[in-house]
């Protein structure tokens, strides 16, 4: 019985120790990866602004290219044209009411929906499978 408990505080122990060495862990590395950032952030905003953005834009180019390769062009065009829809009437009507304009937001958002609807069900693209097996029926 004293056996059980000893080994029961022990687990209890061993736990308790791994989940605070993972919490240091997590803090030291946060750390080593957030300080210099911080630093470089502060000390050249200007830097750091335009090495963001191009690290930003490398991403979006890689993961454009990737979704091209796996859906095609027009749908990721179609993907691209819906995102775009959503974000620009986000952000138009944001800055319309911001602006004191709210009135102004309403037609934005109605338009927005309107327009992201006929992109989302409106236009009908074929796959490249759809496509092939066109042209496999016909030879």
């Amino acid at each position: 019985m004293i056996k059980n408990i000893i080994q029961g505080y022990g687990h209890l122990i061993s736990s308790i120790l791994k989940i605070l060495s993972l919490l240091l862990v997590c803090i030291a590395a946060g750390a080593a990866f957030v300080f210099p950032l911080w630093k470089f952030a502060t000390d050249l905003p200007g830097i750091y602004t335009i090495t963001v953005l191009a690290l930003m834009a490398v991403i979006f180019v890689i993961l454009a290219v990737k979704k091209i390769k796996n859906t095609g062009l027009a749908k990721s065009l179609v993907s691209a044209a819906k995102f775009f829809i959503i974000a620009g009437g986000l952000v138009f009507s944001v800055y319309l009411v911001m602006k004191g304009m709210r009135f102004l937001a309403i037609p934005v958002i109605i338009l927005m929906i309107v327009l992201y609807g006929l992109c989302a069900f409106g236009i009908k693209v074929k796959s490249d499978t759809d496509i092939n097996n066109e042209t496999e029926s016909e030879a």
